[in-house]
């Protein structure tokens, strides 16, 4: 029953393959560092990459182990699907139409507007697949228009990623509810693997120019090659993990030019709490200093996952303080975060891909603000309003899920 988490697993891991071999054949880092030469010797980036893999398998050993453990809870959040369908559809509407006329939230832009907190807060975004795999198995016709406006939102925000969540959190819906026998095949005996990367690549081919120029970064042609070593890097976090290893000394460099304490802990808020409460949000985050490392004049809220080993890696070399609260905040964030999660599932296990998925994510940013504040904890603030208006309804519970 673990073959989609497995296949994903194995995505991932094509992913890096085909990055090394881009570093080996051009002793470029690749990625968002493709100008730059990679300096450290081969047995280091051989072994960044192997640590990179056995931490992936880590990775999905702890889902395995923590999804046989079911938590016992007293409460749950019982969904009334067909309001919830009707909500979700006003709500990504209204954010098509703000996106569009404001150019707030679109990548790389730097427009602002004084409803933004607003339209953050109501954003169906952070809980789109959590109502994907809620709504799912009754779909109705407004969940398919849900979702084409969740991609149509996604698209005019200059995003690409969605697809491939998407495509793997319906195929996992399918093969586990009814799956012809081909399909099981295909999946068992891992075909989608290979297929990935060549109708991908096609796809990619495609969406990246588009993706670009919404970004205001150009929109040249790419050919197919190039497409197939763009995606694997957008799949793959080898390029910024190599960057950032070889450049730790200029990062720490960088950390200690600005009196920032704390900013792991600091960045947690950033995505939750308005200015008029937190205030200054400007400082640079961990995940933005290995590219400001590089590129002098990049602004503060860009960044790259490099994967949990080097992102734990840099924080031990820059600072001490900053790895042990990492580490402190990092292990209770996870425990709550796998309390909520439970709390969401209608019956035991529905969300156990979308856990997987979360995972994945955590450890590929190793952020805590990407992992958990732009992660699962984004949907809190929706949640309580669905909470509020009896979208959802509080139920206790006194069994063992």
């Amino acid at each position: 029953h673990l073959y989609l988490e497995f296949l994903y697993l194995g995505l991932s891991i094509s992913a890096l393959v085909f990055s090394l071999i881009g570093v080996f054949i051009t002793g470029r880092i690749g990625g968002e560092f493709e100008g730059f030469d990679v300096t450290i010797e081969s047995y280091e980036v051989l072994s960044i990459f192997i640590i990179n893999i056995v931490s992936l398998f880590m990775v999905y050993g702890l889902y395995c182990y923590s999804t046989k453990k079911r938590i016992v809870k007293k409460y749950l959040l019982k969904f009334n699907v067909k309001y919830a369908d009707k909500i979700v559809f006003v709500l990504l509407v209204v954010q098509v139409i703000y996106t569009l006329n404001t150019g707030v939230g679109v990548v790389g832009s730097k427009n602002e507007n004084a409803y933004s907190y607003l339209f953050a807060l109501i954003s169906p975004v952070p809980i789109f697949y959590i109502y994907y795999f809620i709504a799912r198995e009754r779909a109705s016709l407004v969940f398919y228009l849900n979702v084409s406006l969740f991609m149509s939102t996604q698209i005019v925000q200059g995003w690409s990623g969605f697809i491939l969540f998407l495509f793997f959190c319906e195929l996992y819906f399918r093969y586990n509810n009814g799956a012809s026998n081909l399909l099981k095949l295909f999946c068992k005996i891992y075909i989608f693997l290979p297929m990935v990367f060549v109708l991908g690549a096609l796809l990619y081919k495609t969406i990246l120019p588009i993706k670009n120029q919404i970004r205001g970064v150009g929109e040249a042609e790419v050919t197919y090659v190039e497409a197939v070593f763009a995606l694997s890097n957008r799949l793959s976090f080898l390029s910024v993990s190599l960057a950032t290893y070889q450049n730790v000394i200029e990062i720490k460099d960088k950390y200690e030019s600005e009196d920032d304490g704390y900013r792991e802990a600091r960045s947690l808020l950033r995505p939750l709490v308005p200015s008029q409460l937190m205030g200054d949000k400007g400082f640079r985050s961990f995940n933005n200093l290995p590219i400001w490392s590089y590129y002098e004049g990049v602004n503060k809220y860009t960044g790259a996952g490099m994967g949990l080993p080097v992102f734990l890696y840099m924080l031990y070399v820059v600072s001490l303080v900053e790895f042990l609260s990492y580490l402190v905040i990092f292990i209770l964030l996870f425990v709550v975060a796998r309390l909520y999660i439970s709390m969401l599932e209608q019956w035991p296990g529905q969300l156990d891909f979308l856990y997987f998925l979360f995972l994945m994510k955590l450890f590929v940013g190793g952020s805590l603000e990407v992992g958990f504040s732009y992660g699962i904890f984004n949907s809190v603030y929706l949640i309580i309003i669905f909470i509020a208006i009896r979208v959802c309804l509080i139920r206790k519970v006194s069994v063992d899920l």
